[in-house]
């Protein structure tokens, strides 16, 4: 396929950043710094050089230490001229010298000096690349991110430069993507580029994608860990209040508290859903790598056993054509599924552990609170 990100980038994208750098919807970024684990109580000096110090990391830096120090703004105007060293010195001697107001002196300073802060995140982007264990919709996030500094546009209303931005993530997108991933959605981003899609709707595409594979290569890797190197958890739900009035239970152990009991206005289906994804943060949120699921809930196990990876291949649609329910649950439970080694397994009623998850299930059912009901005048 080559370098798709150089089309884009080499030739248009100076010419888009040039076009961009006055008056066209401008916001101060966010700092790029790095923080120091102890304030520091010392201004950093300013250059203006490529090199140098990003000017909106600088200011940014030194706002911290005069709000350490309370400083007025007439005060951090005095001691931050102080601190300025070379191009930066020399273009506040001949333009600057008769401003007397901070802000004003400071979006003056950002405006002739942010050429280099969006350089400097160009080049950031020019090096992105996916991580082995970064998943597609944290990596799209990092080039909008870069993509937003480097033009320093937070709302574009422009439809061509719309377009362009469009087209220079896709590019971005796809050079950066691991190789195995790239492989499976050559075809569709190829069609996509006719037309002007969503970027929500192609990131959710190459996600699906990203599950799929991942899904297929657990599927052909033998796990030789043994069961009792995995933390157990129990899963269970009740109905007890009637059809769409559900509650769920995560028992991984007495008074343990990981243990959750829940109500949901849903049904059993996408109760036991919501389940899965419950014990798997929780998992997460207390340090556990690897996370054994039992549970008797047909509806949980077979997607993860037969479901997933056919309905992953058909865009989220049956055999039969017809598309698939609660496919949002669905995805928030693949999300979940990143970053855990979790196994799966079929769990008796009358095994240990189901009777506490059971309990909690109804628990959760008893917390029901009616939903407000409101009549029209």
């Amino acid at each position: 396929m080559g370098s798709m990100r150089n089309a884009y980038q080499s030739v248009q994208l100076p010419t888009v950043l040039a076009a961009t750098i006055s008056g066209m919807n401008t916001i101060v970024l966010p700092t790029n710094l790095k923080y120091l684990y102890k304030p520091r109580k010392t201004l950093p000096s300013f250059s203006g050089s490529e090199n140098g110090a990003l000017v909106q990391d600088w200011f940014q830096e030194c706002e911290n230490v005069a709000a350490l120090l309370g400083w007025h703004d007439a005060n951090m105007l005095q001691k931050f001229l102080t601190r300025l060293r070379g191009d930066a010195l020399m273009y506040h001697q001949k333009n600057l010298t008769y401003v007397e107001d901070y802000c004003t002196w400071r979006s003056l300073m950002i405006e002739e000096f942010i050429q280099n802060d969006r350089n400097y995140f160009l080049g950031q982007l020019e090096q992105l690349t996916q991580k082995p264990n970064q998943s597609v919709m944290t990596f799209a996030a990092e080039i909008d991110s870069l993509l937003v500094k480097a033009l320093g546009l937070a709302v574009i209303t422009d439809k061509s430069l719309k377009m362009f931005c469009f087209r220079v993530k896709l590019a971005y997108l796809i050079d950066g993507l691991r190789e195995d991933v790239r492989k499976g959605i050559d075809s569709f981003l190829f069609e996509y580029m006719v037309g002007f899609p969503s970027w929500s709707r192609v990131i959710e595409h190459v996600q699906d994608v990203e599950w799929l594979t991942d899904l297929r290569k657990k599927q052909s890797i033998r796990n030789s860990s043994r069961s009792c190197d995995y933390v157990k958890v129990y899963l269970a739900i009740s109905g007890y209040r009637g059809f769409n009035e559900t509650g769920y239970g995560v028992f991984f152990g007495e008074n343990d508290c990981k243990n959750v009991s829940q109500f949901e206005y849903h049904t059993g289906n996408v109760s036991s859903i919501k389940a899965a994804i419950t014990a798997i943060k929780q998992a997460k949120k207390h340090g556990i790598e690897r996370l054994m699921i039992y549970t008797n809930l047909e509806y949980l196990l077979k997607f993860i056993g037969e479901w997933a990876i056919p309905w992953l291949e058909n865009a989220w649609r049956k055999p039969s054509g017809k598309p698939v329910k609660n496919v949002n649950h669905w995805r928030e439970l693949l999300a979940a599924l990143e970053g855990i080694d979790v196994k799966w397994a079929d769990l008796a009623n009358n095994e240990n552990g189901y009777h506490e998850a059971h309990a909690l299930a109804i628990n959760g059912s008893r917390k029901y609170v009616p939903r407000a009901t409101y009549y029209a005048d």
